[in-house]
Protein backbone atom coordinates (compact mmCIF):
# COMPACT_ATOMS: atom_id res chain seq x y z
CA UNK A 1 0.00 0.00 0.00
CA UNK A 2 1.11 3.62 -0.35
CA UNK A 3 -0.40 6.92 0.77
CA UNK A 4 1.23 10.44 0.03
CA UNK A 5 -0.02 14.07 0.87
CA UNK A 6 2.13 17.10 -0.80
CA UNK A 7 1.57 19.41 1.84
CA UNK A 8 0.44 18.74 5.84
CA UNK A 9 1.92 22.06 7.87
CA UNK A 10 0.63 20.28 11.50
CA UNK A 11 3.14 17.65 10.91
CA UNK A 12 -0.25 15.29 11.92
CA UNK A 13 -0.51 13.25 8.83
CA UNK A 14 -4.24 13.52 8.70
CA UNK A 15 -4.87 12.51 5.30
CA UNK A 16 -2.21 10.17 4.85
CA UNK A 17 -4.47 8.20 7.91
CA UNK A 18 -7.53 8.64 6.06
CA UNK A 19 -5.59 6.83 2.68
CA UNK A 20 -4.32 4.20 4.64
CA UNK A 21 -7.81 3.38 6.28
CA UNK A 22 -9.30 3.14 2.51
CA UNK A 23 -6.07 0.98 1.19
CA UNK A 24 -6.44 -1.37 4.21
CA UNK A 25 -10.00 -1.36 3.53
CA UNK A 26 -9.74 -2.04 0.08
CA UNK A 27 -7.13 -4.96 0.19
CA UNK A 28 -9.91 -6.80 2.84
CA UNK A 29 -12.37 -6.11 0.20
CA UNK A 30 -10.51 -8.10 -2.26
CA UNK A 31 -8.76 -10.57 0.46
CA UNK A 32 -5.28 -9.29 -0.33
CA UNK A 33 -2.34 -10.06 2.67
CA UNK A 34 -0.71 -6.80 3.21
CA UNK A 35 3.00 -7.11 2.65
CA UNK A 36 4.23 -4.05 3.12
CA UNK A 37 2.46 -0.06 3.99
CA UNK A 38 4.34 2.85 2.41
CA UNK A 39 3.66 6.95 3.61
CA UNK A 40 5.31 10.43 2.36
CA UNK A 41 3.87 12.59 4.45
CA UNK A 42 4.51 16.25 3.15
CA UNK A 43 5.80 15.01 -0.01
CA UNK A 44 4.93 16.56 -3.61
CA UNK A 45 4.92 13.91 -6.14
CA UNK A 46 5.45 16.66 -9.18
CA UNK A 47 8.23 17.90 -11.12
CA UNK A 48 8.33 20.98 -9.23
CA UNK A 49 9.39 18.78 -6.37
CA UNK A 50 12.51 19.88 -4.10
CA UNK A 51 12.87 16.84 -1.84
CA UNK A 52 12.79 12.99 -2.62
CA UNK A 53 10.33 10.64 -1.58
CA UNK A 54 12.32 7.54 0.22
CA UNK A 55 9.45 5.77 1.24
CA UNK A 56 8.37 5.84 -2.87
CA UNK A 57 11.67 4.43 -3.37
CA UNK A 58 11.83 1.85 -1.06
CA UNK A 59 8.14 0.97 -2.14
CA UNK A 60 9.60 0.48 -5.63
CA UNK A 61 12.37 -2.05 -4.52
CA UNK A 62 9.57 -4.06 -2.98
CA UNK A 63 7.40 -4.63 -5.39
CA UNK A 64 7.61 -8.35 -7.26
CA UNK A 65 5.82 -11.20 -9.18
CA UNK A 66 2.05 -11.45 -8.08
CA UNK A 67 2.29 -8.28 -5.89
CA UNK A 68 -0.30 -5.52 -6.15
CA UNK A 69 0.41 -2.14 -5.68
CA UNK A 70 -2.48 -0.10 -3.79
CA UNK A 71 -3.48 3.88 -3.60
CA UNK A 72 -6.07 5.45 -3.11
CA UNK A 73 -5.93 7.35 -6.76
CA UNK A 74 -3.34 7.63 -9.11
CA UNK A 75 -1.84 11.06 -8.54
CA UNK A 76 -0.87 9.79 -4.77
CA UNK A 77 1.66 8.03 -6.96
CA UNK A 78 3.15 10.77 -8.60
CA UNK A 79 2.48 13.77 -10.60
CA UNK A 80 4.97 13.42 -13.42
CA UNK A 81 4.35 11.79 -16.41
CA UNK A 82 8.06 10.78 -16.48
CA UNK A 83 8.00 8.59 -13.14
CA UNK A 84 4.76 7.28 -14.36
CA UNK A 85 6.77 5.66 -16.75
CA UNK A 86 9.22 4.39 -14.85
CA UNK A 87 6.75 2.81 -12.34
CA UNK A 88 4.30 1.53 -15.32
CA UNK A 89 7.38 -0.54 -17.18
CA UNK A 90 8.66 -1.53 -13.42
CA UNK A 91 4.97 -3.17 -12.79
CA UNK A 92 5.50 -4.62 -16.07
CA UNK A 93 8.87 -6.15 -16.14
CA UNK A 94 8.24 -7.87 -12.35
CA UNK A 95 4.56 -8.62 -13.24
CA UNK A 96 3.01 -6.36 -10.57
CA UNK A 97 0.12 -4.80 -10.94
CA UNK A 98 -1.79 -1.59 -9.89
CA UNK A 99 -4.94 -0.60 -8.11
CA UNK A 100 -6.52 2.56 -7.71
CA UNK A 101 -10.15 3.97 -7.73
CA UNK A 102 -11.54 0.82 -7.21
CA UNK A 103 -9.73 -0.71 -10.40
CA UNK A 104 -7.20 -3.66 -11.08
CA UNK A 105 -4.66 -2.63 -13.80
CA UNK A 106 -2.54 -5.24 -15.48
CA UNK A 107 0.26 -2.97 -17.36
CA UNK A 108 1.42 -5.70 -19.53
CA UNK A 109 -1.93 -4.63 -21.38
CA UNK A 110 -2.32 -2.07 -23.50
CA UNK A 111 -5.73 -1.14 -22.56
CA UNK A 112 -4.53 -0.63 -18.92
CA UNK A 113 -1.15 1.48 -19.76
CA UNK A 114 -3.74 3.48 -21.51
CA UNK A 115 -6.04 4.31 -19.33
CA UNK A 116 -3.10 4.58 -16.45
CA UNK A 117 -1.41 6.49 -18.79
CA UNK A 118 -3.95 8.76 -19.53
CA UNK A 119 -4.67 9.72 -15.62
CA UNK A 120 -1.17 10.47 -14.99
CA UNK A 121 -1.23 12.91 -18.10
CA UNK A 122 -4.47 14.21 -16.10
CA UNK A 123 -2.34 14.46 -12.68
CA UNK A 124 0.64 15.95 -14.22
CA UNK A 125 -1.33 18.62 -15.67
CA UNK A 126 -3.47 19.47 -12.47
CA UNK A 127 -0.01 19.72 -10.98
CA UNK A 128 1.34 22.47 -13.56
CA UNK A 129 -2.84 24.22 -12.93
CA UNK A 130 -1.77 24.47 -9.28
CA UNK A 131 2.41 25.46 -9.82
CA UNK A 132 0.73 28.13 -12.13
CA UNK A 133 -2.12 29.66 -9.17
CA UNK A 134 0.56 29.38 -6.65
CA UNK A 135 3.33 31.49 -9.12
CA UNK A 136 0.20 34.39 -9.44
CA UNK A 137 -0.59 34.03 -5.81
CA UNK A 138 3.13 34.48 -5.07
CA UNK A 139 3.04 37.70 -7.22
CA UNK A 140 0.09 39.52 -5.62
CA UNK A 141 1.22 39.37 -2.29
CA UNK A 142 4.73 40.49 -3.25
CA UNK A 143 2.90 43.17 -5.36
CA UNK A 144 0.69 43.90 -1.94
CA UNK A 145 3.81 43.86 0.53
CA UNK A 146 2.19 40.56 2.42
CA UNK A 147 3.60 37.81 3.68
CA UNK A 148 4.38 34.54 2.12
CA UNK A 149 5.02 30.83 2.48
CA UNK A 150 5.53 29.53 6.06
CA UNK A 151 5.34 31.33 9.19
CA UNK A 152 8.65 32.29 10.45
CA UNK A 153 9.79 31.53 14.17
CA UNK A 154 8.73 34.21 16.20
CA UNK A 155 5.46 35.14 14.41
CA UNK A 156 2.04 33.94 14.15
CA UNK A 157 -0.97 34.11 11.89
CA UNK A 158 -4.28 35.99 12.92
CA UNK A 159 -7.14 35.92 10.72
CA UNK A 160 -8.56 39.33 9.87
CA UNK A 161 -11.94 39.57 9.66
CA UNK A 162 -11.99 42.96 7.59
CA UNK A 163 -9.99 41.83 4.61
CA UNK A 164 -10.53 37.97 4.60
CA UNK A 165 -6.79 37.55 5.19
CA UNK A 166 -4.26 36.45 7.76
CA UNK A 167 -2.02 38.47 9.05
CA UNK A 168 1.37 38.33 10.50
CA UNK A 169 1.57 39.14 13.77
CA UNK A 170 4.32 38.94 16.36
CA UNK A 171 4.16 35.85 19.11
CA UNK A 172 4.18 36.87 22.42
CA UNK A 173 6.42 34.50 23.43
CA UNK A 174 9.33 33.84 21.00
CA UNK A 175 9.41 37.34 19.14
CA UNK A 176 10.94 38.47 22.42
CA UNK A 177 13.70 35.36 22.62
CA UNK A 178 14.86 36.77 19.08
CA UNK A 179 14.83 40.55 20.13
CA UNK A 180 17.13 39.25 23.17
CA UNK A 181 19.12 37.90 21.32
CA UNK A 182 19.74 40.78 19.09
CA UNK A 183 20.61 42.73 21.71
CA UNK A 184 23.03 40.10 23.31
CA UNK A 185 25.19 39.90 20.34
CA UNK A 186 25.30 43.45 19.62
CA UNK A 187 26.47 43.89 23.10
CA UNK A 188 29.37 41.22 22.41
CA UNK A 189 28.61 37.90 23.32
CA UNK A 190 29.55 34.83 20.85
CA UNK A 191 26.28 33.55 19.06
CA UNK A 192 27.43 30.22 20.97
CA UNK A 193 27.38 31.08 24.47
CA UNK A 194 23.89 33.01 23.55
CA UNK A 195 22.27 29.71 21.74
CA UNK A 196 24.09 27.24 24.70
CA UNK A 197 21.70 29.75 26.96
CA UNK A 198 18.61 29.53 25.42
CA UNK A 199 18.88 25.61 24.65
CA UNK A 200 19.48 25.40 29.09
CA UNK A 201 16.79 27.25 29.21
CA UNK A 202 14.13 25.16 27.21
CA UNK A 203 13.11 27.92 25.06
CA UNK A 204 15.36 27.10 22.02
CA UNK A 205 16.16 23.75 20.07
CA UNK A 206 16.86 24.80 16.24
CA UNK A 207 21.15 24.56 17.36
CA UNK A 208 23.03 26.38 15.06
CA UNK A 209 20.50 28.38 13.50
CA UNK A 210 20.55 31.53 15.34
CA UNK A 211 23.14 33.28 12.99
CA UNK A 212 20.97 32.21 10.02
CA UNK A 213 17.66 33.90 11.93
CA UNK A 214 19.08 36.78 12.83
CA UNK A 215 20.43 37.58 9.47
CA UNK A 216 16.78 37.12 7.72
CA UNK A 217 15.54 40.41 6.40
CA UNK A 218 12.06 38.77 7.80
CA UNK A 219 12.58 40.17 10.84
CA UNK A 220 13.29 43.26 9.96
CA UNK A 221 10.25 43.88 7.77
CA UNK A 222 11.43 43.89 4.60
CA UNK A 223 9.55 41.04 1.84
CA UNK A 224 12.62 39.15 -0.29
CA UNK A 225 11.83 37.57 -3.40
CA UNK A 226 14.52 34.70 -4.18
CA UNK A 227 16.63 35.85 -1.58
CA UNK A 228 16.57 39.35 -2.54
CA UNK A 229 15.22 42.61 -0.61
CA UNK A 230 12.00 44.24 -2.84
CA UNK A 231 10.25 46.32 -0.58
CA UNK A 232 8.77 46.90 3.11
CA UNK A 233 6.55 44.19 3.88
CA UNK A 234 3.29 44.77 6.10
CA UNK A 235 3.84 42.99 9.50
CA UNK A 236 5.35 44.69 12.71
CA UNK A 237 9.73 43.98 12.36
CA UNK A 238 11.16 42.22 15.47
CA UNK A 239 14.29 44.28 14.53
CA UNK A 240 14.09 48.00 13.53
CA UNK A 241 16.26 48.45 10.08
CA UNK A 242 18.87 50.23 11.65
CA UNK A 243 19.28 47.05 14.38
CA UNK A 244 19.34 44.71 11.40
CA UNK A 245 22.04 46.65 9.59
CA UNK A 246 24.62 46.52 12.58
CA UNK A 247 23.63 43.03 13.13
CA UNK A 248 24.24 42.10 9.35
CA UNK A 249 27.91 43.75 9.18
CA UNK A 250 28.47 42.49 12.55
CA UNK A 251 27.53 38.79 11.80
CA UNK A 252 28.98 38.85 8.41
CA UNK A 253 32.39 40.20 9.81
CA UNK A 254 35.23 37.62 10.21
CA UNK A 255 34.63 37.35 14.17
CA UNK A 256 31.27 35.24 13.47
CA UNK A 257 32.17 33.90 10.03
CA UNK A 258 33.83 31.16 11.71
CA UNK A 259 31.52 28.25 13.56
CA UNK A 260 33.04 25.24 16.36
CA UNK A 261 31.51 22.17 16.70
CA UNK A 262 31.72 20.09 19.03
CA UNK A 263 32.97 21.57 22.74
CA UNK A 264 33.82 25.22 23.27
CA UNK A 265 37.58 26.06 22.37
CA UNK A 266 39.27 25.99 25.43
CA UNK A 267 42.84 27.94 23.73
CA UNK A 268 43.09 31.41 22.84
CA UNK A 269 44.45 30.68 19.22
CA UNK A 270 43.16 27.52 17.74
CA UNK A 271 41.06 27.86 14.66
CA UNK A 272 42.42 31.35 14.44
CA UNK A 273 46.63 31.40 13.94
CA UNK A 274 48.04 29.99 11.08
CA UNK A 275 50.54 28.26 9.70
CA UNK A 276 53.17 30.67 7.82
CA UNK A 277 54.35 27.65 5.48
CA UNK A 278 50.63 26.43 4.41
CA UNK A 279 48.46 29.29 5.68
CA UNK A 280 46.10 26.21 7.35
CA UNK A 281 44.64 26.94 10.70
CA UNK A 282 46.59 25.68 13.41
CA UNK A 283 45.87 22.94 15.57
CA UNK A 284 46.80 22.14 19.70
CA UNK A 285 49.52 19.28 20.05
CA UNK A 286 51.99 17.52 22.35
CA UNK A 287 55.48 17.45 21.97
CA UNK A 288 57.82 14.65 23.86
CA UNK A 289 55.31 12.00 23.39
CA UNK A 290 58.54 9.73 22.48
CA UNK A 291 59.98 7.24 25.23
CA UNK A 292 63.58 9.19 24.75
CA UNK A 293 62.16 12.67 24.79
CA UNK A 294 59.78 11.42 27.89
CA UNK A 295 63.42 10.74 29.99
CA UNK A 296 64.29 14.24 29.23
CA UNK A 297 61.32 16.44 28.98
CA UNK A 298 57.76 16.45 30.40
CA UNK A 299 55.15 16.19 27.29
CA UNK A 300 54.53 19.93 26.54
CA UNK A 301 51.59 22.20 24.66
CA UNK A 302 52.32 23.62 21.39
CA UNK A 303 50.57 25.23 18.46
CA UNK A 304 51.57 23.20 15.71
CA UNK A 305 49.97 23.25 11.31
CA UNK A 306 48.06 19.65 11.08
CA UNK A 307 51.16 19.21 8.05
CA UNK A 308 53.54 20.02 11.15
CA UNK A 309 55.23 22.63 9.06
CA UNK A 310 55.21 24.72 12.73
CA UNK A 311 55.27 24.26 16.56
CA UNK A 312 55.73 26.81 19.00
CA UNK A 313 55.03 26.56 22.54
CA UNK A 314 50.72 27.61 23.36
CA UNK A 315 51.68 29.70 26.78
CA UNK A 316 54.46 31.66 24.85
CA UNK A 317 52.51 32.50 21.93
CA UNK A 318 49.51 33.25 23.97
CA UNK A 319 51.37 35.91 26.26
CA UNK A 320 52.95 38.03 23.17
CA UNK A 321 49.51 38.21 21.11
CA UNK A 322 47.62 39.41 24.26
CA UNK A 323 50.14 41.74 25.47
CA UNK A 324 50.29 42.95 21.58
CA UNK A 325 46.62 43.85 22.14
CA UNK A 326 47.00 44.86 25.29
CA UNK A 327 49.55 47.50 24.48
CA UNK A 328 47.87 48.60 20.99
CA UNK A 329 44.04 49.27 22.34
CA UNK A 330 45.86 50.62 25.46
CA UNK A 331 47.09 53.67 23.60
CA UNK A 332 45.31 57.14 22.42
CA UNK A 333 43.05 57.19 20.12
CA UNK A 334 43.13 53.26 19.95
CA UNK A 335 39.20 53.05 19.42
CA UNK A 336 39.20 56.15 17.06
CA UNK A 337 41.54 54.14 14.56
CA UNK A 338 39.21 50.49 15.01
CA UNK A 339 36.45 52.54 13.88
CA UNK A 340 37.53 54.00 10.59
CA UNK A 341 35.78 53.77 7.49
CA UNK A 342 36.90 50.84 5.27
CA UNK A 343 37.95 52.66 1.79
CA UNK A 344 36.50 51.11 -1.03
CA UNK A 345 36.31 52.12 -4.77
CA UNK A 346 32.55 52.89 -5.59
CA UNK A 347 30.43 51.80 -7.94
CA UNK A 348 30.13 54.43 -10.81
CA UNK A 349 26.66 53.91 -11.77
CA UNK A 350 25.60 53.25 -7.95
CA UNK A 351 23.52 55.76 -6.25
CA UNK A 352 23.66 56.57 -2.80
CA UNK A 353 20.46 56.10 -0.21
CA UNK A 354 20.70 60.01 0.15
CA UNK A 355 20.45 60.10 -3.69
CA UNK A 356 17.51 57.85 -4.42
CA UNK A 357 15.78 59.28 -1.36
CA UNK A 358 16.22 62.65 -3.05
CA UNK A 359 14.76 60.97 -6.52
CA UNK A 360 11.84 59.56 -4.41
CA UNK A 361 11.48 63.65 -3.29
CA UNK A 362 11.09 64.84 -7.12
CA UNK A 363 8.97 62.03 -8.26
CA UNK A 364 6.44 62.79 -5.25
CA UNK A 365 6.24 66.65 -6.32
CA UNK A 366 5.39 65.51 -9.50
CA UNK A 367 2.46 63.58 -8.26
CA UNK A 368 1.57 66.89 -6.07
CA UNK A 369 1.57 68.48 -9.09
CA UNK A 370 -0.45 66.35 -10.99
CA UNK A 371 2.09 65.41 -13.59
CA UNK A 372 2.40 61.76 -13.07
CA UNK A 373 -0.76 59.45 -11.83
CA UNK A 374 -1.11 58.16 -8.73
CA UNK A 375 -0.25 54.59 -9.93
CA UNK A 376 2.36 55.53 -11.29
CA UNK A 377 4.03 57.18 -7.74
CA UNK A 378 3.06 54.05 -6.05
CA UNK A 379 5.37 51.79 -8.45
CA UNK A 380 8.28 54.29 -8.37
CA UNK A 381 8.33 54.73 -5.01
CA UNK A 382 8.08 50.49 -4.51
CA UNK A 383 11.04 50.16 -6.93
CA UNK A 384 12.75 53.26 -4.99
CA UNK A 385 12.22 52.34 -1.81
CA UNK A 386 13.83 48.99 -2.58
CA UNK A 387 16.35 50.19 -3.88
CA UNK A 388 17.11 52.54 -0.89
CA UNK A 389 16.76 49.45 1.73
CA UNK A 390 19.54 47.75 -0.76
CA UNK A 391 21.81 50.99 -0.34
CA UNK A 392 21.60 51.41 2.94
CA UNK A 393 23.01 47.66 3.45
CA UNK A 394 25.66 48.06 1.20
CA UNK A 395 27.13 51.59 2.86
CA UNK A 396 26.46 50.03 6.25
CA UNK A 397 28.88 46.83 5.06
CA UNK A 398 31.41 49.19 3.80
CA UNK A 399 32.48 50.66 7.46
CA UNK A 400 34.65 48.98 9.56
CA UNK A 401 32.77 46.47 11.89
CA UNK A 402 34.21 46.58 15.29
CA UNK A 403 33.56 44.10 17.99
CA UNK A 404 31.90 44.97 21.09
CA UNK A 405 34.46 43.54 22.83
CA UNK A 406 37.44 45.40 21.50
CA UNK A 407 35.00 48.44 22.50
CA UNK A 408 34.71 47.30 25.74
CA UNK A 409 38.87 46.86 26.43
CA UNK A 410 39.95 49.93 23.82
CA UNK A 411 41.43 52.41 26.68
CA UNK A 412 43.34 53.15 29.91
CA UNK A 413 42.23 50.17 31.74
CA UNK A 414 42.92 47.87 28.59
CA UNK A 415 44.70 45.23 31.00
CA UNK A 416 41.74 45.20 33.32
CA UNK A 417 39.59 44.72 31.15
CA UNK A 418 41.33 42.31 28.97
CA UNK A 419 42.36 39.95 31.60
CA UNK A 420 38.53 39.66 32.77
CA UNK A 421 37.34 38.17 29.58
CA UNK A 422 36.50 34.85 28.80
CA UNK A 423 38.75 32.54 27.04
CA UNK A 424 35.68 32.59 23.93
CA UNK A 425 35.14 36.95 24.27
CA UNK A 426 39.09 37.13 23.71
CA UNK A 427 39.04 34.84 20.80
CA UNK A 428 36.31 36.34 19.34
CA UNK A 429 38.57 40.26 20.01
CA UNK A 430 41.91 38.63 18.10
CA UNK A 431 39.74 37.66 15.57
CA UNK A 432 37.97 40.50 14.59
CA UNK A 433 41.39 42.88 15.76
CA UNK A 434 44.62 40.88 13.80
CA UNK A 435 45.57 38.28 11.85
CA UNK A 436 48.31 36.06 13.71
CA UNK A 437 50.28 33.80 12.01
CA UNK A 438 53.34 31.21 13.67
CA UNK A 439 56.03 30.82 11.89
CA UNK A 440 59.05 28.35 11.82
CA UNK A 441 62.12 29.41 13.56
CA UNK A 442 66.07 28.37 12.86
CA UNK A 443 66.47 26.46 16.85
CA UNK A 444 64.27 25.80 19.61
CA UNK A 445 65.30 28.97 21.26
CA UNK A 446 65.21 31.16 18.46
CA UNK A 447 62.27 33.57 19.27
CA UNK A 448 58.11 33.00 19.98
CA UNK A 449 58.34 33.07 16.07
CA UNK A 450 54.92 34.69 15.52
CA UNK A 451 53.65 37.46 13.42
CA UNK A 452 50.66 39.90 14.46
CA UNK A 453 49.30 41.80 11.77
CA UNK A 454 46.44 44.41 12.73
CA UNK A 455 43.55 44.79 10.85
CA UNK A 456 42.79 48.44 10.55
CA UNK A 457 40.12 50.29 8.30
CA UNK A 458 39.58 46.94 6.66
CA UNK A 459 43.40 46.23 5.42
CA UNK A 460 45.81 44.26 7.24
CA UNK A 461 48.67 47.07 9.01
CA UNK A 462 52.28 46.65 9.16
CA UNK A 463 53.75 43.12 10.77
CA UNK A 464 54.73 43.15 14.08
Amino acid sequence: MYARVSSDPSGYGVSVSKQDAENREVCARMGWTIVASFCDNDASASRYATKGRPEFEQMRAALGPGRVLVARESSRFQRDLAVYVQLRDLCADRGAKLCYGGRIYDLTRGDDRFATGLDALLAEREADIIQERNLKGAQATLRAGRQHGRVPYGYSLVFNNATGLHDRVLDEKRAPILQDAARRVLAGESLRSIEADLIARGVWKARGQLRKRLLNPTYAGFRTSRGEIVKQGKWPPIFTPEEFQELSALLRSDQHTVSHRGTEPKHLLTGIAVCGVCGEAVIRGKNGSTASAKRRFEPYEIYCCPKRHVGRLIQRVNTFVEEFIIFELSQPGALEKLEQTEEVEEDPGGETAAELEKRLDGFAAEAAAGRISPQMIGKIEADLRAQIAEAELREAGRKRVVSPVLRGVAGPNAREEWEALTVPEKREGIRNFAVVTINPVRSRWGGVGVTVRPIRAGRIDRAV
